[in-house]
């Protein structure tokens, strides 16, 4: 297939993107028997609340998402296999809208309603660089009740060879903890349950793009490494004004998810878990996740409270 097979409409200017992706997604509850059974299978997740010093958090095992939990993303792993993102190698059902120079795709293994992979048509690798605005203006075209994420390539991302945004439903649990709001131009910094981020905030979209690209030049200052930055970000758009939760990641995965037996918990961390939603694979990780072990997990792939200290002064 090229992505002429794959494309089945283009948003238009003042059309609200997010009943085109509502059109879409029906579409492929008739036409896609995978991603019907995935979405069908979302609404049977076995879900619990876990509190920590008056935060929240949720945890879902979802068996849906064990390609993604479980992706190899080692070079030598991702040379050897053929890239899913792009078009010849989607599956023949699949079917997309386009937006600028990317396309909306139906996630058929979701965590979150209306749950979209959004890759470029160019095969290119994942990094944020130049595309911070274009993750604002997606949110904001999305509406509030959708919300746009990128997973850098170290940290979440299980295609870091092709470019890729995703996009769900506006309900994190993350969210309910920083206000925003227009006349909010400035950040905030939450610490808890064992994670450290910031909210950016910023009425104009594309200046938000660029506080995004210079938090991950900061945090790059603070946690050097190869590539781009460890990070996970989320943009909404609301009420006018556009909120950027960023996420500062020092680990990609935590060491329970290497172990074996009693200590293993299949949980890899990218964008939604940073954000309050915690996803395992099978049943005997959903029951050793207790609030002690999430919070262990958070401290092991966030800054410790140094790094984010420093962090904290070069955005100021």
């Amino acid at each position: 297939m090229t992505w002429a097979d794959v494309l089945c409409g283009r948003s238009r200017l003042g059309d609200p993107l997010a009943h085109v992706v509502d059109s879409l997604l029906e579409q492929a509850r008739t036409g896609w028997p995978l991603w019907r059974a995935g979405h069908d299978a979302l609404h049977a997740v076995r879900l619990k609340t876990l509190v920590d010093r008056g935060q929240q958090i949720l945890v879902q095992t979802n068996p849906g998402r064990t390609r993604s939990v479980h992706a190899a993303v080692d070079p030598a792993s991702i040379a050897a296999r053929p890239c899913f993102l792009c078009p010849e190698n989607l599956p023949h059902e699949e079917r997309g809208i386009g937006w600028q120079d990317l396309v909306l795709l139906p996630n058929p293994h979701p965590i979150m309603e209306r749950h979209l992979t959004i890759p470029a048509r160019e095969h290119q690798p994942q990094a944020l660089r130049g595309r911070g605005a274009d993750l604002v203006l997606l949110a904001q075209d999305l509406g509030e009740a959708m919300v746009a994420l990128y997973n850098g390539p170290r940290c979440g991302a299980s295609a870091p060879d092709h470019f890729h945004f995703q996009a769900c439903a506006a309900t994190l649990p993350a969210f309910g903890l920083v206000a925003s709001g227009p006349q909010l131009r400035r950040h905030h910094a939450v610490s808890g349950f064992g994670r450290s981020f910031v909210a950016l905030i910023d009425p104009d979209a594309a200046r938000l793009g660029e506080r995004i690209e210079a938090a991950i030049a900061a945090w790059g200052n603070v946690h050097p490494g190869e590539g781009e930055p460890m990070c996970n970000v989320i943009a909404r758009w609301r009420e006018g004004c556009g909120t950027a939760l960023f996420f500062p990641r020092r680990a990609h995965r935590p060491a329970a998810f290497h172990a074996s037996g009693e200590r293993h918990i299949g949980v890899s961390p990218a964008a939604i878990e940073m954000a309050g939603i915690l996803v395992v694979t099978d049943a005997a990780s959903f029951n050793r996740l207790d609030a002690a072990a999430a919070r262990a997990i958070y401290e092991e792939v966030s800054p410790t409270p140094r790094e984010f200290a420093a962090f904290l002064e070069r955005i100021s």
